[in-house]
């Protein structure tokens, strides 16, 4: 049950990620929602109760299908053993989240004042906008 509602906040986060990103002006179509790991992360443990371990969001992202990986990022850590390594990028397949839940999909949607054509453009249709 925990899972099921990890899945569901993650898949609030990274839609609410790509509608600020679709109504903001700088449009860049391969980073549109795009969040990496620890923002996830970050995300989940102040708004659940519990949170989530690097391990099982780990996990949660890898498995879902409605979930994709689209680019790593090299973060600096600071400390003891200080260095960089890479952390993935995730983004929301829309039309999977939207088949799942059609509900939560329509609401976020309405908040913002899109319509479902909006925001499910084809990727043709968004590279022209963006040129």
């Amino acid at each position: 049950m925990k899972t099921q509602r990890l899945r569901e906040k993650i898949g609030e986060f990274l839609l609410e990620a790509y509608i600020s990103d679709f109504l903001s002006e700088d449009l860049i179509y391969h980073d549109l929602g795009v969040r990496n790991t620890e923002q996830i992360k970050t995300y989940i443990n102040n708004n659940m109760r519990h949170g989530t371990t690097s391990q099982q969001l780990g996990n949660v992202l890898s498995k879902n299908k409605k979930i994709i990986t689209k680019a790593s990022d090299s973060i600096s850590r600071q400390g003891i053993l200080s260095g960089s390594y890479d952390i993935c990028g995730w983004n929301i397949n829309l039309e999977g989240y939207a088949s799942i839940y059609p509900d939560k999909f329509e609401k976020h949607l309405k908040l913002n004042e899109l319509n479902r054509e909006d925001i499910l453009i084809s990727e043709t249709n968004l590279e022209s906008m963006l040129v």
